[in-house]
């Protein structure tokens, strides 16, 4: 998988068209958060807030920062990592996506051990 999702970056980055380099970034960075790849994640979430701001895409930059905010968190700045979150999620615009993002955040909370927050954004996505 990961061969293939370097491969389709290397051609999104040929094709020199920002939407579709948005959008390989976006779904890079969902199969790399899974496998916790910190280094990776905070260097495609950086390109995707790069593109998403060099060409005014509001929906990319929104992911763009949410995970920042979650590398962050991976490098232990919680507080600075849940304001970078919050921003991302405050920026989203479709609420489909809303759900994976509360999803991310409930497994960080957990994660650090504070699992009545985690709770409060697992009801969150029960009522989406």
């Amino acid at each position: 998988a990961l061969n293939k999702l370097h491969e389709a970056l290397t051609y999104a980055k040929a094709l020199t068209h920002p939407h579709t380099l948005a959008y390989v970034l976006l779904f890079a960075l969902r199969i790399l958060i899974i496998s916790e790849d910190i280094l990776a994640v905070e260097q495609y979430a950086n390109e995707l807030v790069d593109v998403a701001s060099k060409n005014d895409f509001p929906y990319w930059l929104a992911h763009g920062k949410l995970y920042q905010g979650w590398v962050l968190a991976n490098q232990n700045n919680i507080e600075v990592s849940l304001d970078a979150m919050n921003e991302g999620l405050r920026m989203m615009i479709s609420r489909i996506e809303i759900p994976f993002s509360l999803g991310a955040f409930a497994r960080l909370y957990v994660k650090y051990d504070n699992p009545e927050i985690a709770s409060t954004y697992c009801k969150r996505l029960s009522s989406k």
